[in-house]
């Protein structure tokens, strides 16, 4: 997947070039889809946290467990 430059995703979530280096080398690591899933997911969790349908500290948890189940498979 190509995307924009360093310097325009820089802008766009407001962060220094040199953050944003740091964050588009460590996607490298992943597929697309599997950085989807986790977008999307945490939107998923974000919801369900403010709905109280789930604790903070236990969203976190189960996230990060999943994360770890996605990256074994």
């Amino acid at each position: 997947m190509n995307g924009a430059p360093q310097a325009e995703v820089a802008s766009e979530i407001g962060v220094p070039l040199f953050v944003a280096r740091k964050y588009i080398n460590s996607t490298k690591g992943f597929s697309e889809d599997s950085l989807v899933w986790m977008v999307r997911r945490v939107a998923e969790i974000d919801l369900a946290i403010k709905e109280g349908r789930i604790e903070d500290w236990n969203a976190l948890e189960q996230y990060v467990a999943e994360c770890i189940y996605r990256s074994h498979r």
